[in-house]
């Protein structure tokens, strides 16, 4: 299963973020998604073309988080399509005025799949499968 949810019922937003929270099969992470610079609606938007993507054999991601102020940082979740199912990673990008964030140019957020960093750690990395994605993608349509 993949999912990403809002809880679009709770009045204790702080600073214009939506608690909320994402899960991918049995792993599951509380989200903050801050509608500062994008409605909700753009968020869908975003996560409907990151799922098409998908369908399409390409790599996209979900983003959680946009912020366009510096200072501040951008969550996303890189979803790379593999014939062996569809790994998904969570990266958290300082928005700066040197290399700013455009959530229109997710590519080089996207372009390698690695599964260690720099200082050769593993990465967290979650699997699942282009039924799950479709079956989210039908569920944003609702």
């Amino acid at each position: 299963m993949f999912n990403i949810s809002l809880n679009l019922h709770d009045n204790s937003k702080v600073n214009y973020d939506l608690e909320g929270k994402i899960t991918i099969e049995d792993f599951e992470e509380k989200i903050f998604v801050t509608i500062d610079d994008w409605k909700i609606t753009d968020y869908i938007k975003q996560w409907k073309n990151a799922c098409k993507s998908l369908e399409k054999k390409q790599n996209s991601a979900f983003i959680t988080t946009y912020i366009k102020t510096d200072n501040h940082c951008n969550e996303i979740w890189p979803a790379f399509y593999t014939e062996k199912g569809i790994f998904i990673q969570n990266r958290v990008i300082p928005q700066n005025s040197i290399n700013p964030f455009e959530p229109n140019n997710l590519a080089p957020y996207i372009n390698n799949f690695y599964t260690d960093n720099e200082d050769e750690d593993k990465l967290s990395t979650w699997k699942t499968n282009l039924e799950s994605i479709n079956d989210f993608k039908k569920r944003l349509n609702i």
